[in-house]
């Protein structure tokens, strides 16, 4: 959200101008020019949040992004985690020793090119409709469960299992939360869960039977975020200028003048705007370009649109665009922002008769 801070101008400078104009004899040979400071110090500020995408926000310290990711989830059948099963399924036999490996994964979103990571949780839950224990089948047969997470071929975190600590027998759920370490991604979560289950005693096999595996991410926080903005849509809020005590002495003798802007882009993003001052029965719209970085931009006005302004107090100014970046996407930090400084500058005619 475009927001805006202001020092008072001032604008009784006008009426100082004003009151000379009447008093004096002005020469009246040759015009000479002065350029008045009307507005100085108007501040907009663009904040990052209109530029990230809706998986991304800036948290209320703005000292992270917080990104929100859907669950995954896995399963697999017990005839697809051990074959034998699947030739022995509907008999009661020594359950088989299996080991298998099941997958998730979970994309980043689109816009999201990578990021810092700074930490997060994934909450985890397993379950299975097998009729025997997986990690105890037997009184001396113990196996285990191991949950590993990884980004860009990078271990962010692993647990372990074991069915000499736990037991995981049928209709209980598993619960374990896994903490991420910080590490930059660019890439999806990968999430493999590997079951051991050795030989065990007689059991009924069903190879249609399943192990399932839930994932929930929690607390995701970022530091900094590449992200592609592809003519994102962006607009500062109506601010207001009071240009009431502007008399007419001065504004008669407006010849020409413009609203200068100081920006400070920090991103790698630009992009066409226009600058919108609104009155009642008054729209002027002027085009810009915000580059990247540090520039000034002068936008310039008439004497009739300055005179159409000067003298009220019910005066809009307001900007709106739409930003891009290379293909590679800008680098994104919580508490950056845009900051641009205008300034209402004037061109007033000294001596002569107002046209």
């Amino acid at each position: 959200m475009l927001t805006h801070g202001s020092h008072q101008a001032p604008v009784a400078a006008f009426a100082v101008l004003a009151a000379g104009l009447a008093a004096c004899d002005l020469p009246t040979e040759l015009p000479s020019w002065n350029t008045l400071w009307v507005v100085p110090g108007e501040t907009m500020v663009l904040d990052v949040g209109q530029l990230l995408p809706p998986e991304v926000a800036v948290t209320s310290s703005a000292e992270h992004f917080a990104l929100q990711l859907p669950p995954l989830a896995s399963s697999r059948t017990l005839g697809e985690m051990c074959p034998p099963c699947g030739i022995l399924s509907g008999q009661v036999v020594p359950k088989p020793e299996f080991s298998a490996t099941t997958e998730a994964s979970l994309d980043l979103p689109a816009e999201l090119v990578s990021a810092d990571l700074s930490g997060g949780e994934l909450r985890i839950t397993s379950t299975h409709t097998f009729d025997f224990d997986p990690l105890r089948p037997g009184d001396d047969a113990n196996g285990h469960l191991v949950v590993s997470v990884s980004a860009d071929g990078v271990e962010l975190a692993s647990d372990s299992i074991d069915g000499r600590s736990m037991a995981f027998p049928p209709g209980t759920t598993l619960r374990r939360t896994l903490e991420l370490s910080p590490s930059e991604v660019s890439g999806p979560l990968r999430m493999a869960v590997r079951l051991y289950s050795p030989a065990g005693d007689p059991t009924s096999i069903h190879a249609d039977q399943g192990f399932s595996i839930a994932a929930e991410p929690a607390n995701f926080l970022l530091s900094e975020a590449r992200i592609r903005v592809l003519n994102q849509d962006v607009a500062s809020e109506m601010e207001t200028l009071d240009l009431e005590d502007v008399d007419s002495p001065v504004f008669d003798r407006v010849e020409e003048g413009a609203v200068r802007l100081e920006i400070d882009n920090p991103w790698d993003l630009e992009g066409d705007f226009t600058l919108q001052i609104t009155a009642p029965g008054v729209s002027l719209s002027k085009a810009l370009t915000v580059p990247p970085g540090e520039a000034e931009v002068r936008v310039p006005f008439t004497g009739d649109e300055l005179r159409s302004i000067l003298g009220r107090s019910d005066v809009r100014l307001f900007m709106s665009g739409a930003l891009m970046s290379p293909e590679m996407g800008a680098l994104l930090r919580p508490s950056d922002q845009i900051v641009s400084r205008a300034t209402l500058e004037a061109a007033i005619e000294i001596g002569g008769d107002p046209e």
